[in-house]
Protein backbone atom coordinates (compact mmCIF):
# COMPACT_ATOMS: atom_id res chain seq x y z
CA UNK A 1 0.00 0.00 0.00
CA UNK A 2 1.20 3.75 -0.43
CA UNK A 3 -0.07 6.65 -0.40
CA UNK A 4 -0.97 9.26 -3.60
CA UNK A 5 -3.66 11.83 -4.56
CA UNK A 6 -6.18 10.58 -6.86
CA UNK A 7 -8.25 13.00 -9.33
CA UNK A 8 -12.06 12.92 -8.37
CA UNK A 9 -12.85 12.42 -11.73
CA UNK A 10 -11.42 10.37 -14.16
CA UNK A 11 -10.68 11.60 -18.30
CA UNK A 12 -11.16 9.89 -21.04
CA UNK A 13 -8.72 12.10 -23.32
CA UNK A 14 -6.27 14.51 -22.73
CA UNK A 15 -8.18 17.56 -23.73
CA UNK A 16 -10.38 17.03 -21.16
CA UNK A 17 -8.18 16.85 -18.26
CA UNK A 18 -6.32 20.16 -19.42
CA UNK A 19 -9.98 21.99 -19.71
CA UNK A 20 -10.84 20.57 -16.20
CA UNK A 21 -7.62 22.79 -14.89
CA UNK A 22 -9.11 25.40 -14.74
CA UNK A 23 -12.86 26.31 -14.01
CA UNK A 24 -13.85 27.81 -17.53
CA UNK A 25 -12.30 25.06 -19.05
CA UNK A 26 -14.70 22.35 -17.01
CA UNK A 27 -17.46 24.20 -17.36
CA UNK A 28 -16.75 24.53 -21.31
CA UNK A 29 -17.01 20.80 -21.58
CA UNK A 30 -19.78 20.31 -19.15
CA UNK A 31 -17.23 19.12 -16.54
CA UNK A 32 -16.31 20.05 -13.00
CA UNK A 33 -12.88 21.65 -11.71
CA UNK A 34 -10.18 18.72 -11.15
CA UNK A 35 -9.55 17.81 -7.09
CA UNK A 36 -7.82 15.63 -5.86
CA UNK A 37 -8.49 13.10 -2.63
CA UNK A 38 -5.72 12.10 -0.90
CA UNK A 39 -5.80 7.77 -0.75
CA UNK A 40 -3.91 4.48 0.56
CA UNK A 41 -3.53 1.87 -2.12
CA UNK A 42 -1.83 -1.03 -3.76
CA UNK A 43 0.06 -1.21 -7.19
CA UNK A 44 -2.75 -2.84 -8.42
CA UNK A 45 -5.38 -0.35 -7.72
CA UNK A 46 -3.40 2.23 -8.99
CA UNK A 47 -3.34 0.96 -12.57
CA UNK A 48 -7.05 0.17 -12.26
CA UNK A 49 -7.45 3.92 -11.66
CA UNK A 50 -5.21 4.86 -14.59
CA UNK A 51 -6.78 2.58 -16.88
CA UNK A 52 -9.70 4.42 -16.20
CA UNK A 53 -8.46 7.76 -16.76
CA UNK A 54 -7.55 8.97 -13.44
CA UNK A 55 -4.84 11.38 -12.74
CA UNK A 56 -2.10 11.80 -10.14
CA UNK A 57 -0.24 13.86 -7.67
CA UNK A 58 1.91 14.07 -4.79
CA UNK A 59 0.96 15.06 -1.16
CA UNK A 60 0.33 18.37 0.04
CA UNK A 61 0.28 19.66 3.62
CA UNK A 62 -2.34 23.01 4.69
CA UNK A 63 -4.63 23.93 7.46
CA UNK A 64 -8.35 22.76 6.00
CA UNK A 65 -9.92 25.59 7.71
CA UNK A 66 -7.76 28.57 6.85
CA UNK A 67 -8.29 30.75 4.27
CA UNK A 68 -4.86 31.23 2.28
CA UNK A 69 -4.01 34.25 -0.23
CA UNK A 70 -3.20 33.88 -3.75
CA UNK A 71 -2.33 36.37 -6.78
CA UNK A 72 -4.31 35.83 -9.59
CA UNK A 73 -2.86 36.43 -13.48
CA UNK A 74 -4.44 40.09 -13.62
CA UNK A 75 -2.56 40.61 -10.33
CA UNK A 76 -5.46 40.81 -8.19
CA UNK A 77 -5.69 38.73 -4.69
CA UNK A 78 -8.25 35.81 -4.20
CA UNK A 79 -8.44 33.81 -0.64
CA UNK A 80 -9.09 29.89 -1.00
CA UNK A 81 -10.17 27.09 1.69
CA UNK A 82 -7.47 23.76 0.76
CA UNK A 83 -10.71 21.98 0.36
CA UNK A 84 -13.79 21.80 -1.48
CA UNK A 85 -16.72 22.28 1.23
CA UNK A 86 -19.38 21.76 -0.53
CA UNK A 87 -20.71 20.09 -4.61
CA UNK A 88 -19.40 17.13 -6.35
CA UNK A 89 -15.65 17.83 -5.25
CA UNK A 90 -16.25 18.01 -1.15
CA UNK A 91 -14.02 17.07 0.82
CA UNK A 92 -10.93 17.09 -2.11
CA UNK A 93 -7.91 19.17 -2.19
CA UNK A 94 -8.01 21.97 -4.60
CA UNK A 95 -5.78 22.97 -7.40
CA UNK A 96 -4.75 25.75 -6.02
CA UNK A 97 -2.94 23.81 -3.24
CA UNK A 98 -0.87 21.75 -5.94
CA UNK A 99 2.07 23.83 -5.29
CA UNK A 100 5.95 23.66 -3.79
CA UNK A 101 4.86 25.99 -1.17
CA UNK A 102 2.52 22.79 0.12
CA UNK A 103 4.37 20.22 -0.88
CA UNK A 104 4.40 17.65 2.22
CA UNK A 105 5.76 14.43 0.49
CA UNK A 106 5.92 11.91 -2.06
CA UNK A 107 5.51 8.14 -2.35
CA UNK A 108 6.07 7.40 -5.61
CA UNK A 109 7.86 9.06 -8.58
CA UNK A 110 6.98 8.78 -11.83
CA UNK A 111 9.05 9.37 -14.87
CA UNK A 112 7.69 10.41 -18.13
CA UNK A 113 9.14 8.78 -21.60
CA UNK A 114 8.92 10.45 -24.32
CA UNK A 115 9.92 9.58 -28.08
CA UNK A 116 11.92 6.87 -27.36
CA UNK A 117 13.59 4.29 -29.73
CA UNK A 118 12.75 0.84 -28.13
CA UNK A 119 9.57 -0.11 -29.66
CA UNK A 120 8.55 -2.50 -26.76
CA UNK A 121 8.10 -1.26 -23.23
CA UNK A 122 8.47 -4.23 -21.74
CA UNK A 123 12.56 -4.61 -23.32
CA UNK A 124 12.78 -0.94 -22.09
CA UNK A 125 11.98 -1.91 -18.55
CA UNK A 126 14.23 -4.71 -18.61
CA UNK A 127 17.08 -2.59 -19.68
CA UNK A 128 16.58 -0.77 -16.45
CA UNK A 129 18.73 -1.86 -13.40
CA UNK A 130 16.58 0.37 -11.34
CA UNK A 131 13.22 -1.47 -12.39
CA UNK A 132 9.94 0.82 -11.89
CA UNK A 133 6.96 -0.46 -9.38
CA UNK A 134 4.86 -0.30 -12.49
CA UNK A 135 4.45 1.37 -16.07
CA UNK A 136 0.95 2.25 -17.69
CA UNK A 137 0.89 4.22 -21.21
CA UNK A 138 0.37 7.90 -22.43
CA UNK A 139 -2.67 9.60 -24.09
CA UNK A 140 -0.09 10.23 -26.71
CA UNK A 141 1.55 6.93 -26.86
CA UNK A 142 1.92 5.92 -30.72
CA UNK A 143 2.36 9.09 -32.02
CA UNK A 144 4.65 10.04 -34.82
CA UNK A 145 7.76 11.96 -34.70
CA UNK A 146 10.22 12.90 -37.48
CA UNK A 147 7.70 9.75 -39.66
CA UNK A 148 8.36 7.51 -36.88
CA UNK A 149 5.92 5.23 -34.53
CA UNK A 150 6.97 6.41 -31.23
CA UNK A 151 6.10 4.96 -27.51
CA UNK A 152 5.29 7.20 -24.67
CA UNK A 153 4.47 5.78 -21.05
CA UNK A 154 4.86 6.75 -17.60
CA UNK A 155 7.07 4.75 -15.20
CA UNK A 156 6.53 4.99 -11.82
CA UNK A 157 8.58 3.98 -8.68
CA UNK A 158 6.89 3.01 -5.49
CA UNK A 159 8.09 3.71 -2.03
CA UNK A 160 8.05 2.46 1.21
CA UNK A 161 8.08 5.14 3.06
CA UNK A 162 7.05 8.37 2.53
CA UNK A 163 10.18 11.19 0.82
CA UNK A 164 10.23 14.53 2.54
CA UNK A 165 11.38 17.44 0.18
CA UNK A 166 15.18 16.42 -0.01
CA UNK A 167 14.98 12.39 -0.53
CA UNK A 168 12.01 13.06 -3.11
CA UNK A 169 14.88 15.45 -5.11
CA UNK A 170 17.69 12.94 -4.58
CA UNK A 171 15.68 10.26 -5.30
CA UNK A 172 14.20 11.26 -8.60
CA UNK A 173 17.82 12.77 -9.92
CA UNK A 174 19.01 9.13 -9.28
CA UNK A 175 16.20 7.35 -10.83
CA UNK A 176 16.23 9.77 -13.42
CA UNK A 177 20.16 9.74 -13.98
CA UNK A 178 20.08 5.72 -14.09
CA UNK A 179 17.92 5.59 -16.89
CA UNK A 180 19.93 7.91 -19.40
CA UNK A 181 22.68 5.28 -18.65
CA UNK A 182 20.87 2.11 -19.16
CA UNK A 183 19.09 3.37 -22.34
CA UNK A 184 21.47 5.76 -23.95
CA UNK A 185 18.51 7.64 -24.24
CA UNK A 186 17.68 11.78 -23.03
CA UNK A 187 14.83 11.72 -21.31
CA UNK A 188 12.72 14.11 -23.75
CA UNK A 189 11.34 15.90 -20.09
CA UNK A 190 12.21 15.53 -16.73
CA UNK A 191 8.89 16.43 -15.30
CA UNK A 192 8.81 13.72 -12.44
CA UNK A 193 11.36 15.89 -10.64
CA UNK A 194 8.92 18.73 -9.82
CA UNK A 195 7.04 18.54 -6.56
CA UNK A 196 3.87 19.70 -8.04
CA UNK A 197 3.77 18.34 -11.10
CA UNK A 198 0.84 15.78 -11.93
CA UNK A 199 0.59 12.94 -14.41
CA UNK A 200 -2.60 11.63 -16.24
CA UNK A 201 -3.65 8.34 -16.20
CA UNK A 202 -5.00 6.46 -19.92
CA UNK A 203 -8.28 5.99 -20.55
CA UNK A 204 -9.42 2.35 -21.97
CA UNK A 205 -5.25 1.70 -22.43
CA UNK A 206 -4.60 -1.96 -21.12
CA UNK A 207 -0.99 -1.96 -21.64
CA UNK A 208 0.46 -2.46 -18.46
CA UNK A 209 3.44 -3.56 -16.33
CA UNK A 210 3.69 -4.71 -12.89
CA UNK A 211 6.63 -5.72 -11.25
CA UNK A 212 5.20 -5.06 -7.74
CA UNK A 213 8.58 -3.79 -6.72
CA UNK A 214 8.44 -1.42 -3.80
CA UNK A 215 11.79 0.16 -2.79
CA UNK A 216 13.67 1.54 -0.09
CA UNK A 217 15.51 5.02 0.01
CA UNK A 218 18.33 3.70 1.95
CA UNK A 219 19.00 1.08 -0.50
CA UNK A 220 19.00 2.99 -3.36
CA UNK A 221 21.27 5.54 -1.75
CA UNK A 222 23.39 2.82 -0.79
CA UNK A 223 23.70 1.80 -4.18
CA UNK A 224 24.28 5.16 -5.99
CA UNK A 225 27.29 5.42 -3.55
CA UNK A 226 28.74 2.23 -4.33
CA UNK A 227 28.34 2.85 -7.90
CA UNK A 228 29.87 6.22 -7.56
CA UNK A 229 33.12 4.74 -6.03
CA UNK A 230 33.29 1.89 -8.95
CA UNK A 231 32.73 4.25 -11.95
CA UNK A 232 34.13 7.52 -10.96
CA UNK A 233 34.35 8.73 -14.21
CA UNK A 234 30.78 8.01 -15.12
CA UNK A 235 29.03 10.74 -16.96
CA UNK A 236 26.05 10.50 -15.16
CA UNK A 237 26.34 11.46 -11.27
CA UNK A 238 24.24 13.03 -8.56
CA UNK A 239 26.65 16.17 -6.79
CA UNK A 240 24.91 15.60 -3.28
CA UNK A 241 28.03 17.83 -1.89
CA UNK A 242 28.39 20.07 -5.43
CA UNK A 243 25.28 21.56 -5.68
CA UNK A 244 24.06 24.99 -4.84
CA UNK A 245 21.85 25.02 -2.25
CA UNK A 246 18.69 26.74 -4.12
CA UNK A 247 17.44 29.61 -1.11
CA UNK A 248 15.52 31.82 -3.23
CA UNK A 249 14.41 34.74 -1.91
CA UNK A 250 10.79 35.10 -0.99
CA UNK A 251 9.98 38.48 -0.96
CA UNK A 252 11.49 38.77 -4.48
CA UNK A 253 9.22 35.70 -5.40
CA UNK A 254 5.89 37.62 -3.65
CA UNK A 255 6.64 41.33 -5.03
CA UNK A 256 7.14 39.42 -9.19
CA UNK A 257 3.32 37.60 -8.15
CA UNK A 258 1.58 40.50 -7.00
CA UNK A 259 3.41 43.42 -9.17
CA UNK A 260 3.15 44.43 -12.64
CA UNK A 261 6.59 43.70 -14.93
CA UNK A 262 7.04 47.94 -14.83
CA UNK A 263 6.33 48.34 -11.08
CA UNK A 264 8.62 45.19 -10.21
CA UNK A 265 11.39 46.48 -12.48
CA UNK A 266 11.72 50.30 -11.10
CA UNK A 267 12.41 48.52 -8.00
CA UNK A 268 14.36 45.16 -8.81
CA UNK A 269 16.17 46.72 -11.80
CA UNK A 270 19.46 47.90 -10.32
CA UNK A 271 19.41 45.12 -7.33
CA UNK A 272 20.32 41.84 -9.81
CA UNK A 273 22.46 41.91 -13.07
CA UNK A 274 21.18 40.62 -15.82
CA UNK A 275 23.67 39.04 -18.12
CA UNK A 276 23.84 36.96 -21.33
CA UNK A 277 27.44 35.77 -21.85
CA UNK A 278 30.50 35.05 -19.50
CA UNK A 279 31.63 38.44 -18.26
CA UNK A 280 35.05 39.87 -17.87
CA UNK A 281 36.34 43.27 -16.29
CA UNK A 282 39.48 44.16 -19.06
CA UNK A 283 37.52 46.40 -21.57
CA UNK A 284 40.27 48.53 -23.95
CA UNK A 285 39.28 51.99 -22.61
CA UNK A 286 35.73 50.90 -21.39
CA UNK A 287 34.61 50.74 -24.93
CA UNK A 288 35.56 47.28 -26.12
CA UNK A 289 36.32 43.41 -25.22
CA UNK A 290 38.55 40.94 -27.37
CA UNK A 291 36.57 37.76 -26.79
CA UNK A 292 38.42 34.36 -25.92
CA UNK A 293 37.40 30.59 -26.59
CA UNK A 294 35.39 30.69 -23.50
CA UNK A 295 33.06 33.09 -25.57
CA UNK A 296 28.79 32.30 -25.93
CA UNK A 297 26.19 34.25 -26.24
CA UNK A 298 22.30 33.21 -25.51
CA UNK A 299 20.38 33.56 -28.22
CA UNK A 300 17.95 36.13 -28.69
CA UNK A 301 14.55 36.94 -30.83
CA UNK A 302 14.31 40.17 -33.22
CA UNK A 303 12.50 43.10 -31.82
CA UNK A 304 8.50 42.47 -32.43
CA UNK A 305 8.87 38.84 -32.33
CA UNK A 306 8.20 36.23 -29.04
CA UNK A 307 8.26 32.64 -28.84
CA UNK A 308 4.85 31.17 -28.63
CA UNK A 309 3.35 28.44 -27.18
CA UNK A 310 4.54 24.95 -29.00
CA UNK A 311 7.70 26.74 -29.55
CA UNK A 312 9.33 24.89 -26.36
CA UNK A 313 9.00 28.00 -24.26
CA UNK A 314 8.97 26.05 -21.07
CA UNK A 315 12.03 24.36 -22.04
CA UNK A 316 14.19 27.18 -23.81
CA UNK A 317 13.64 29.37 -20.53
CA UNK A 318 14.99 26.12 -18.60
CA UNK A 319 18.05 25.96 -20.94
CA UNK A 320 19.21 29.84 -20.66
CA UNK A 321 18.71 29.13 -16.93
CA UNK A 322 21.39 26.22 -17.21
CA UNK A 323 23.45 28.06 -20.03
CA UNK A 324 23.81 30.94 -17.35
CA UNK A 325 25.02 28.76 -14.52
CA UNK A 326 27.54 27.77 -16.60
CA UNK A 327 28.44 31.75 -17.57
CA UNK A 328 28.42 32.19 -14.40
CA UNK A 329 28.85 29.24 -11.66
CA UNK A 330 28.14 31.98 -8.88
CA UNK A 331 25.18 33.01 -9.59
CA UNK A 332 22.60 32.52 -6.79
CA UNK A 333 19.10 31.48 -7.28
CA UNK A 334 17.28 34.99 -6.71
CA UNK A 335 19.66 36.34 -9.22
CA UNK A 336 18.66 33.56 -12.05
CA UNK A 337 15.16 34.19 -11.31
CA UNK A 338 15.72 37.53 -12.01
CA UNK A 339 17.43 36.96 -15.30
CA UNK A 340 14.38 34.05 -16.20
CA UNK A 341 11.91 36.60 -15.58
CA UNK A 342 13.38 39.53 -17.61
CA UNK A 343 13.75 37.15 -20.16
CA UNK A 344 10.57 35.82 -20.02
CA UNK A 345 9.01 39.68 -20.39
CA UNK A 346 11.18 40.38 -23.44
CA UNK A 347 11.35 36.91 -25.90
CA UNK A 348 8.59 35.03 -24.99
CA UNK A 349 4.86 35.42 -25.99
CA UNK A 350 2.97 34.64 -22.30
CA UNK A 351 -0.53 36.38 -23.13
CA UNK A 352 -2.54 33.01 -21.55
CA UNK A 353 -0.47 33.24 -18.74
CA UNK A 354 0.67 29.43 -18.52
CA UNK A 355 4.25 30.01 -17.50
CA UNK A 356 3.46 31.51 -14.00
CA UNK A 357 5.96 32.58 -11.42
CA UNK A 358 5.78 29.39 -9.65
CA UNK A 359 6.98 27.75 -12.75
CA UNK A 360 10.02 29.96 -13.11
CA UNK A 361 10.60 29.06 -9.24
CA UNK A 362 10.64 25.25 -10.03
CA UNK A 363 12.98 25.74 -13.28
CA UNK A 364 15.27 27.36 -11.03
CA UNK A 365 15.33 24.71 -8.34
CA UNK A 366 15.98 22.15 -10.64
CA UNK A 367 18.59 23.80 -12.54
CA UNK A 368 20.01 23.73 -8.71
CA UNK A 369 19.92 20.46 -8.27
CA UNK A 370 22.64 20.13 -10.76
CA UNK A 371 26.45 21.09 -10.37
CA UNK A 372 28.13 22.37 -13.07
CA UNK A 373 29.86 19.37 -14.32
CA UNK A 374 26.83 17.82 -15.09
CA UNK A 375 25.03 21.39 -16.91
CA UNK A 376 28.23 21.75 -19.36
CA UNK A 377 27.59 17.92 -20.24
CA UNK A 378 24.37 17.96 -21.11
CA UNK A 379 24.59 21.80 -22.88
CA UNK A 380 27.94 21.08 -24.59
CA UNK A 381 26.45 20.73 -28.09
CA UNK A 382 24.19 23.57 -27.47
CA UNK A 383 27.29 25.66 -26.20
CA UNK A 384 29.37 24.56 -29.46
CA UNK A 385 26.40 25.93 -31.46
CA UNK A 386 26.53 29.07 -30.00
CA UNK A 387 30.10 29.41 -29.98
CA UNK A 388 30.22 29.30 -33.76
CA UNK A 389 28.08 31.84 -34.20
CA UNK A 390 30.06 34.20 -31.82
CA UNK A 391 31.21 37.54 -33.66
CA UNK A 392 33.76 37.34 -36.29
CA UNK A 393 35.20 40.43 -35.55
CA UNK A 394 36.31 39.23 -31.81
CA UNK A 395 35.39 41.85 -30.64
CA UNK A 396 32.11 43.30 -28.55
CA UNK A 397 30.94 46.56 -27.52
CA UNK A 398 30.19 47.67 -23.91
CA UNK A 399 26.54 47.70 -23.02
CA UNK A 400 25.44 51.39 -23.44
CA UNK A 401 28.91 52.81 -25.74
CA UNK A 402 26.69 52.37 -29.15
CA UNK A 403 23.17 53.63 -28.83
CA UNK A 404 22.48 51.78 -32.39
CA UNK A 405 23.85 48.97 -35.05
CA UNK A 406 24.99 52.40 -37.61
CA UNK A 407 26.86 53.24 -34.42
CA UNK A 408 28.38 49.93 -33.42
CA UNK A 409 29.54 49.45 -36.37
CA UNK A 410 31.71 51.91 -36.84
CA UNK A 411 33.10 51.49 -34.14
CA UNK A 412 33.92 48.09 -34.54
CA UNK A 413 35.36 49.12 -38.08
CA UNK A 414 37.16 51.58 -36.53
CA UNK A 415 38.77 49.28 -33.82
CA UNK A 416 39.38 46.87 -36.64
CA UNK A 417 41.81 49.47 -38.47
CA UNK A 418 43.17 50.56 -35.41
CA UNK A 419 44.51 46.82 -34.91
CA UNK A 420 45.23 46.45 -38.60
CA UNK A 421 47.69 49.46 -38.40
CA UNK A 422 49.82 48.45 -35.90
CA UNK A 423 50.31 45.15 -37.98
CA UNK A 424 50.13 46.24 -41.68
CA UNK A 425 53.80 46.25 -43.28
CA UNK A 426 53.83 48.36 -46.40
CA UNK A 427 56.48 46.26 -48.23
CA UNK A 428 54.06 43.39 -48.25
CA UNK A 429 51.64 42.76 -50.55
CA UNK A 430 47.68 42.83 -49.64
CA UNK A 431 47.05 38.97 -49.58
CA UNK A 432 51.00 38.81 -47.66
CA UNK A 433 49.30 41.35 -45.33
CA UNK A 434 45.85 39.41 -45.04
CA UNK A 435 47.85 36.13 -44.40
CA UNK A 436 49.72 38.09 -41.19
CA UNK A 437 46.58 39.82 -39.74
CA UNK A 438 44.62 36.67 -40.41
CA UNK A 439 46.84 34.17 -38.06
CA UNK A 440 46.52 36.74 -34.91
CA UNK A 441 42.51 37.63 -35.47
CA UNK A 442 40.27 36.93 -38.05
CA UNK A 443 39.49 39.49 -40.59
CA UNK A 444 37.75 39.17 -43.98
CA UNK A 445 40.25 40.64 -46.68
CA UNK A 446 37.69 42.87 -48.19
CA UNK A 447 37.97 44.77 -44.94
CA UNK A 448 41.62 44.93 -45.44
CA UNK A 449 40.97 46.45 -48.96
CA UNK A 450 38.93 48.78 -47.39
CA UNK A 451 41.28 49.96 -45.04
CA UNK A 452 44.14 50.33 -47.39
CA UNK A 453 41.31 52.63 -49.66
CA UNK A 454 40.40 54.60 -46.06
CA UNK A 455 43.81 55.43 -45.47
CA UNK A 456 44.51 55.76 -48.70
CA UNK A 457 47.16 53.42 -48.99
CA UNK A 458 48.32 52.38 -52.65
CA UNK A 459 48.75 49.04 -53.70
CA UNK A 460 49.16 47.23 -56.97
CA UNK A 461 47.59 43.56 -57.26
CA UNK A 462 48.86 40.99 -60.26
CA UNK A 463 46.99 39.29 -62.14
CA UNK A 464 46.96 36.30 -59.70
CA UNK A 465 46.17 38.75 -56.83
CA UNK A 466 42.59 39.53 -59.08
CA UNK A 467 42.29 36.09 -59.44
CA UNK A 468 41.89 35.68 -56.27
CA UNK A 469 39.41 37.75 -55.92
CA UNK A 470 37.51 36.73 -58.55
CA UNK A 471 34.17 35.15 -58.09
CA UNK A 472 34.53 32.70 -61.66
CA UNK A 473 30.47 31.70 -61.12
CA UNK A 474 29.64 35.39 -61.69
CA UNK A 475 29.91 37.02 -64.75
CA UNK A 476 32.60 39.42 -65.42
CA UNK A 477 30.30 42.62 -65.21
CA UNK A 478 29.67 41.41 -61.42
CA UNK A 479 33.00 40.70 -60.69
CA UNK A 480 34.00 44.25 -62.15
CA UNK A 481 31.39 45.76 -59.47
CA UNK A 482 32.16 43.69 -56.68
CA UNK A 483 36.02 44.32 -56.95
CA UNK A 484 35.59 48.23 -57.26
CA UNK A 485 33.38 48.19 -54.45
CA UNK A 486 36.26 47.05 -52.12
CA UNK A 487 38.28 50.18 -53.21
CA UNK A 488 40.43 48.34 -55.79
CA UNK A 489 40.91 50.79 -58.96
CA UNK A 490 40.89 48.28 -62.05
CA UNK A 491 39.81 48.85 -65.75
CA UNK A 492 37.01 46.85 -67.22
CA UNK A 493 39.35 45.52 -69.88
CA UNK A 494 42.18 44.60 -67.74
CA UNK A 495 39.34 42.09 -65.41
CA UNK A 496 38.09 41.01 -69.04
CA UNK A 497 41.53 39.83 -69.95
CA UNK A 498 41.88 37.87 -66.78
CA UNK A 499 38.76 36.55 -65.90
CA UNK A 500 38.67 35.16 -69.50
CA UNK A 501 42.62 33.91 -69.53
CA UNK A 502 42.33 32.27 -66.08
CA UNK A 503 38.92 30.87 -66.90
Amino acid sequence: MFKINVSRESYKNKKDALACLTAAGAKSIGRHKMAFKEREITIDEFLSLAEQGHSFCNLFEYEENKKYYFTGKDGAIFARYPIYRRGPNKGCMKLEFKRDAFFKASQAIFVDIDYTTYSDVGDYIDCLTIKPSCAYMSYSDGLEKNGIMSRRFHLVYVFSTLLDYDCFTIASHIINTRIVEDTHELLDDDCGKRRSQYFNGCYGNEETYNTSIVHDYSKLIAIFKQDKQQEEGTSYYICENETTPCDIDKEVVHDMQIQDYDTFMRYNRHKFKYFYRPERDDWVNGTYQYIDDNYFCLPYTVEGYKICDGQGRRKSLYSRMCLRRIMKPDVNPTELLFNAYEDLHRFYDNSDGTITIDCLVKNVESCFNNCIEQLEEKYAGTIQELKAKRPKSGIIIKPGVSKNIGETQALIREINYKRISTIYNPALSIKENWQVINSQYPIHISTLYKYCNTMGIKFKLNDDDIWEIIDCNKSANFNYKNIKNKGIKISKKRLLRIYNEKR
